[in-house]
């Protein structure tokens, strides 16, 4: 599975993406994250990216120019996407089966809101759709990017082919590390697998 992530804070998310669960799934070659700074798409010296709203207004928005480019680049250097997914307070929330959904894609990209939004623009013509992790206030879309949940749904492991106990957030995998011991049975004794 293919991740591509614009963010003004792309260490943010590298930090996720060499660490933990995530970390594990790129290095085993399960997961292909590639973060985007959305400044490197900027043309001024100041590498502006956002600018105030157009009528007014508090505040300040994300530019449409910068997406464009970086969604550009995206397509030219790692193919179309499957997705291309817009976080913003007003999108679908992310729920288990929004991500089973998106753990079926091969290629999805992801564009992180910031400041009060993103220009309408980035919404009408860039997005596929837009998702949310909910009623929370958050300093920007970068926190639900590096929200993982959809990534450990990708396929299924040796060990839930051969027991048909499905490779989820509710067994032990070597990709997930997520582990759950039933009440009588120790730790140790848990489903053990490996994604082939």
């Amino acid at each position: 599975m293919k991740f591509d992530i614009v963010t003004i804070f792309p260490q943010v998310i590298q930090s996720v993406t060499t660490t933990g669960v995530v970390g594990r799934a790129v290095v085993q070659g399960a997961l292909d994250v590639v973060v985007h700074d959305l400044r490197d798409f900027a043309t001024d010296r100041h590498r502006s990216v956002d600018d105030v709203p157009y009528g007014g207004g508090p505040g300040m928005v994300l530019k449409l120019e910068p997406f464009v480019r970086a969604l550009d680049r995206i397509r030219q250097d790692r193919g179309e996407p499957n997705a291309v997914v817009l976080t913003s307070p007003q999108g679908v929330p992310l729920s288990h089966r929004e991500a089973v959904r998106l753990s079926a894609l091969d290629h999805v990209v992801v564009l992180c809101g910031r400041y009060e939004g993103v220009d309408e623009r980035v919404r009408e013509h860039l997005a596929t759709e837009e998702l949310s992790i909910g009623d929370y206030v958050l300093s920007g879309g970068t926190c639900l990017a590096t929200a993982s949940s959809m990534t450990r749904w990708r396929g299924r492991c040796r060990a839930s082919s051969a027991t048909g106990i499905p490779c989820a957030p509710t067994r032990s995998c070597a990709v997930c590390s997520i582990f759950r011991t039933t009440p009588g049975r120790p730790r140790s004794m848990s489903v053990a697998c490996r994604r082939s």
